[in-house]
């Protein structure tokens, strides 16, 4: 064992050092998200990107985990699924989380303490390419 303990402290730094610490939040978010039992939800969401509704605040209803509507939180307007293009559930965020964990050059997220859902969540999918960037935010999750 006194063999492999410099080979295990050191492969546990590398871990961390290349986003390890990242994965352990992320991981522990959704197990808290799960614990929630939430498959009927309402929050508002927000993405920064070059993409339909970029910079939108958006209300979003999910029911039975899946988006049923989606209204516009300036106007109260409620859009249609043209005009909205691809609005996630929380479940979604995480996956697109899971994802940019094993493919993105780089990202982020912050978690709501209570809940676990991602609040903040920034993903630069190639540092080579401009205008793939993704910045999404999820607030005022309420159970129906």
């Amino acid at each position: 064992m006194r063999l492999l303990e410099p080979l295990l402290i050191s492969g546990a730094a590398l871990l961390l050092g290349c986003g390890g610490m990242e994965i352990v939040e992320l991981e522990r978010a959704e197990a808290l998200w799960g614990q929630q039992s939430l498959d009927s939800y309402d929050f508002e969401y927000a993405r920064s990107c070059e993409c339909t509704l970029a910079g939108q605040a958006l209300r979003v209803s999910v029911r039975s985990g899946a988006v049923s509507e989606v209204k516009r939180k300036d106007t109260g307007a409620v859009l249609q699924p043209g005009e909205y293009g691809s609005v996630p559930t929380i479940a979604e965020l995480f996956a697109t989380l899971d994802r940019a964990s094993r493919d993105a050059d780089a990202w982020s997220a912050t978690y709501d303490a209570g809940l676990g859902y991602p609040r903040s969540i920034s993903i630069d999918w190639d540092r080579q390419l401009a205008d793939e960037e993704t910045v999404e935010t999820a607030s005022g999750v309420t159970a129906r």
